[in-house]
C-alpha cells in the first residue's frame, strides 16, 4: 500500500511552513497524483505539574482560530535542538519555570494528511520558578495554574480544545 515519491516542487516558503506539491505513485495500482504537503518543524508540549498538584497552563490568542486558547506550554523544536532541550526552553520562556525531571510520555503526528511533522509530549512533576516570562515578539501569554482534577472537565466542556493538548493529556492519563 506504499506510494513512492516521483516529484517535489516548492510552491511557497514561509516563516512556519514550506509548502510543496509532491507527486506520488501507488506501488499497488500504479495510480499517480499530486498532493499539497506542508513541511514544518517538529513541535513539543509539556504537562508541567506543581508540587501542590496544579497544572501549569498558558492562555493565549491563536491567530489561526482567532480565539484565546488554554493549553500546555509548547513550541517548535529549533534546528539542531533535541525535543527535551526545546521543551525546557519553551517552559522557561512561557512560564518562567524550570523542570528538573522531564519524561517523554508520547508523540503524535498532528495531521499526516498534509503535515510532515511530529509533536512530542512531555511530563514534569518537579518545577522551580526562576524568572519572569521571556516571550516572543507577538506572544501575550497568561499563566494559569489549574488543579489537576479539573483538566478532564475542561476538555469535556471545550475550554481546552487544542488537539495537541488533548493528545498529551491522553498519553498522561492512559499510558503513563
Amino acid at each position: 500500500m506504499k506510494w513512492i515519491k516521483i516529484s517535489k516542487e516548492l510552491k511557497l516558503k514561509t516563516f512556519l511552513f514550506n509548502i510543496f506539491t509532491v507527486g506520488y505513485k501507488s506501488l499497488k495500482s500504479g495510480k499517480e497524483g499530486r498532493f499539497d504537503v506542508l513541511e514544518t518543524k517538529d513541535w513539543a508540549n509539556i504537562i508541567a505539574i506543581t508540587n501542590d498538584s496544579k497544572v501549569v497552563m498558558v492562555e493565549q490568542f491563536r491567530f489561526g482560530s482567532a480565539e484565546v486558547t488554554l493549553e500546555f506550554p509548547a513550541g517548535a523544536i529549533e534546528e539542531l535542538e533535541n525535543p527535551v532541550d526545546s521543551i525546557k526552553r519553551e517552559l522557561i520562556e512561557e512560564t518562567g519555570r524550570v523542570a528538573t525531571n522531564i519524561t517523554q510520555i508520547g508523540e503524535c503526528r498532528p495531521n499526516p494528511a498534509f503535515l510532515n511533522n511530529t509533536c512530542h509530549h512531555f511530563l514534569s512533576e518537579n518545577l522551580e520558578t526562576i524568572r519572569a516570562q521571556k516571550l516572543d515578539e507577538h506572544e501575550e501569554i497568561s499563566i494559569k495554574l489549574i488543579p489537576i482534577n479539573e483538566i478532564e472537565s475542561l476538555i469535556e466542556n471545550g475550554t481546552i480544545n487544542h488537539s495537541l493538548a488533548i493528545s498529551a493529556w491522553y498519553f498522561y492519563k492512559f499510558l503513563k
